[in-house]
């Protein structure tokens, strides 16, 4: 009894010291190992075999051309630049800047009140303006047509509109002696244009005196 005992301790015995050695083993096998960072060595172009070539064909075709032709190798060489220094114009050779209202006012200064719009005194018409005559000038001035039933002088205001015609319905005839020249001078306002020498004024009040003379 005393011998079954024994044997069955050592037995118990022999399995422990056993499973400790089988999980040393374990554990030196399955040993967890550390992560390390991978390291990265940059290789020059040599040193990874990479030959710098030409492309087949191009060189040897532009080699072959420049020898046929040395005078092109020369101008290829020889080549301006494509880029070019800017090229500034003297302002002593420019054209001078014109004023168009200095222009109109001259034009205006030309043809306003003391010397007639139309023809000389002596004509069958003429025309001056008394007022308003440095602000615009005619562009297109239709005469009248009637025949001078004797000498008499017309004077009307009146108000321009922005595109250079008379407002028909704002003229006002200040002294005339026969109504038949009065008439015919409202029929020919209808088609007079003026230009502007300046801002164009909608209350500028403009005055004229329209001659009519006998032969």
């Amino acid at each position: 009894m005393n011998a079954t005992r024994k044997y069955s301790s050592y037995l118990i015995s022999g399995c422990i010291h056993l499973l400790v050695l089988l999980l040393l083993a374990f554990i030196y096998v399955h040993t967890d190992t550390r992560q390390s960072w991978h390291q990265f060595e940059w290789l020059s172009a040599a040193e990874q075999g990479i030959v710098d070539e030409a492309i087949p064909g191009v060189e040897s075709e532009m080699e072959s051309a420049l020898d046929a032709d040395p005078e092109a190798a020369e101008e290829i060489i020889a080549a301006p630049p494509l880029l070019e220094s800017p090229h500034w114009e003297s302002i002593e050779n420019s054209s001078p800047i014109v004023d168009p209202a200095a222009l109109n006012r001259d034009l205006a200064n030309a043809l306003k009140d003391d010397s007639s719009t139309g023809a000389s005194e002596s004509a069958p018409y003429s025309s001056s303006m008394l007022e308003g005559g440095a602000d615009v000038y005619f562009i297109r001035e239709t005469i009248p047509s009637i025949t001078p039933l004797m000498d008499d002088s017309v004077v009307v205001e009146f108000y321009i509109d922005k595109d250079g015609s008379v407002m028909m319905n704002s003229i006002k005839v200040l002294s005339y002696r026969k109504a038949e020249h009065w008439r015919s001078l409202r029929e020919a306002m209808k088609n007079w244009r003026f230009g502007f020498t300046g801002a164009y004024n909608p209350r500028k009040v403009y005055r004229i005196r329209c001659n009519f003379r006998l032969d």
